[in-house]
């Protein structure tokens, strides 16, 4: 299932966000969104277009920008320490406690921005929460953002967007054993939006 316009609209697409797969989130229940990351405009489109109550986990300089730091500490989002990782799992530990009745967490898995597109390597503590909650992860491919505003850039550009909401994982019985499966799993789901994408729009896909 499809939000928002037609594809073959040209005038919408240079401005319009496309969602796929809102039918798989279950409104009222909690879960923890992993999520591609490519440029900065990726908070906004899915601020603008989950149905659901989201508390992000991103780098704590993010929370000190105009503007969007104001809002992200006022909605009570979640700051991590990149520069100690047993600060951030720390973090993401506490955070379990308010992931419930209906709040979502949304996490970045790669731990920062794409500088060239290509889907980086992923941390453990996204996973690792939805371990320790029993939560269902969501992966989230949201492709065109990365031409929107590049990292290192501060010119925004016109563009559509293409966000792909996945089928829930349950991780309800996984150890941390089963992690890099799980890390697996949701890197090819993720890995094949992208494919999709290819001569659509400057996808770069990594090998």
């Amino acid at each position: 299932m499809r939000a928002k316009v037609e594809p073959h609209d040209r005038a919408h697409r240079r401005r319009k966000v496309h969602v796929y797969g809102l039918e798989k989130i279950e409104r009222g229940r909690s879960y923890v969104f992993l999520s591609t990351h490519q440029s900065y405009m990726d908070i906004p489109v899915m601020l603008g277009y989950l149905p659901a109550q989201l508390r992000i986990a991103a780098k704590k300089e993010l929370f000190r920008l105009p503007f969007l730091g104001w809002h992200l500490r006022r909605a009570g989002h979640i700051p991590i320490d990149r520069s100690s990782t047993a600060d951030a799992v720390a973090t993401l530990q506490r955070a379990t406690d308010t992931i419930r009745d209906g709040i979502c967490a949304y996490i970045f898995p790669e731990g920062t921005r794409s500088r060239d597109g290509r889907l980086q390597p992923f941390k453990k503590g996204g996973f690792k929460l939805a371990l320790q909650a029993r939560l269902p992860i969501i992966p989230i491919t949201i492709i065109g953002t990365r031409q929107l505003l590049p990292r290192d850039s501060i010119i925004f550009r016109p563009g559509p967007v293409w966000m792909y909401i996945d089928d829930p994982i349950e991780t309800s019985g996984l150890t941390d054993e089963d992690l890099p499966e799980l890390m697996e799993t949701v890197r090819a789901r993720m890995l094949a939006h992208f494919k999709r994408a290819e001569g659509r729009i400057d996808v770069i896909r990594s090998p």
